[in-house]
């Protein structure tokens, strides 16, 4: 059988009397749409490989930067920057995973854009920023990981409680009374909230030379 049922430790049992040998039963856990449902055990072995995939792929767009940083640079946010977002939306704590991409990109990947070997603290802050607000839109992965989250669970939350609670027909409200659509707008207001208070921050911590540049690629 191709089909795999993931079940509980003390429910493994009661699925091979249920099921017999019609579908796959696993306890530990199972690739599902791309992200990792099972055990903790399972998705961190899960989540770590991903993460060491990815930092082989980063190290290679980062020997092309050398040489073609423009071309590295839209590879990054155009592309291999959206691996990350469904997994921060889907596995559970899953920034604590991402320090090793977040170290290539600040000790390696962005320098090698700028030309030089290393790059400040606050340069690093500034080239987070979305490109509108005067950054480069390459962010602070680990950062941003828990809002991700936090953000997709209360997107979801409808048609996860409708699952939990095995309802023939979706509700269009959660319990407190909002749609799905709601929470979308919530989630795109949190968001905006946290960037302008990043902006603000920010801004008061640049060096003044710094600043200048910055306010002059937000205009």
């Amino acid at each position: 059988s191709k089909s795999w049922l993931i079940v509980k430790p003390e429910m493994e049992e009661k699925a091979k009397e249920l099921f017999g040998n019609r579908v796959n039963i696993t306890t530990k856990g199972k690739r599902h749409l791309g992200a990792a449902l099972g055990s903790a055990e399972f998705r961190d072995e899960y989540s770590r490989k991903l993460v060491e995939d990815w930092t082989k792929q980063l190290e290679v767009l980062c020997d092309i930067a050398v040489t073609h940083p423009q071309a590295a640079y839209t590879a990054f946010v155009r592309g291999f920057n959206s691996k990350f977002t469904y997994f921060q939306r889907t596995i559970p704590d899953f920034g604590k995973y991402l320090p090793p991409i977040q170290h290539i990109l600040n000790s390696k990947f962005i320098p090698t854009l700028f030309g030089t070997q290393s790059v400040s603290a606050h340069v690093l802050e500034a080239v987070s920023l979305p490109v509108r607000h005067g950054g480069l839109g390459i962010p602070n992965l680990v950062k941003e990981s828990a809002q991700q989250f936090e953000g997709s669970g209360k997107i979801t939350g409808i048609h996860k409680q409708a699952i939990i609670d095995q309802l023939d027909d979706m509700p269009l409200k959660d319990c407190d009374g909002l749609t799905a659509h709601d929470w979308i707008q919530q989630h795109t207001s949190d968001k905006a909230e946290v960037l302008k208070e990043t902006i603000s921050q920010l801004d008061e911590s640049l060096p003044d030379h710094l600043l200048r540049f910055v306010k002059q690629a937000r205009d």
